[in-house]
């Protein structure tokens, strides 16, 4: 592992820990075995480790790789996959979403726009999927961001009200079950 590497992998940890507010750069350089000079070089400031935690800890380097494998699914199956990977990365970055949550009212304006271009890039690259899906391929745009934006907070709803509020472990297979319900209920309509 690089330094870089290292230093990205340090923060995490910590902003997992003690979030972003709570996390010092001499805890991270400490954590990651190099000097805080060493830390500014390849970073510059706390906010850019921050924006490159975001870039490699979050779900869209998945999405990213898992589009060009579920292309050729059909809406609801490429859905599926989506929603199932991106809980597995939600899952896993758990105790990051429970610190975020405690204290994204005080975060420097930087900070919010770092996590919110991440969430906007993510969902580009669902609506530039989306847009090849035959079934979606009625929309306008204004409509494709709203489905993009329906799908993000039905998985993240379901990650938040089983994990965060109800302390529950997600069985995948469940989980793949009630978010097929909702797929259909969303492609379909309730009626």
């Amino acid at each position: 592992m690089n330094t870089h590497e290292k230093i990205i992998k340090a923060a995490f940890e910590l902003f997992s820990q003690k979030g972003y507010l709570g996390t010092t750069t001499k805890e991270i350089a400490a954590l990651a075995g190099v000097s805080e000079i060493t830390l500014f070089r390849h970073f510059g400031s706390k906010e850019k480790i921050f924006e490159e935690v975001i870039s490699n800890k979050s779900f869209l380097l998945d999405l990213k790789s898992l589009l060009p494998k579920i292309a050729d699914l059909d809406l609801k199956d490429a859905l599926l996959e989506i929603a199932t990977e991106n809980t597995k990365k939600l899952i896993l970055k758990k105790g990051a979403i429970k610190i975020f949550f405690s204290e994204v009212d005080r975060y420097p304006i930087k900070i919010k726009e770092i996590h919110n271009n991440m969430c906007n890039a993510q969902d580009s690259i669902l609506i530039s999927f989306f847009q090849s899906k035959e079934e979606l391929s009625k929309h306008s745009a204004e409509d494709l961001i709203l489905i993009t934006k329906t799908i993000r907070y039905i998985i993240f709803g379901h990650f938040i009200d089983k994990v965060i509020i109800r302390n529950e472990e997600i069985d995948m297979e469940n989980f793949r079950n009630n978010f097929a319900k909702n797929i259909d209920f969303l492609i379909n309509g309730i009626n």
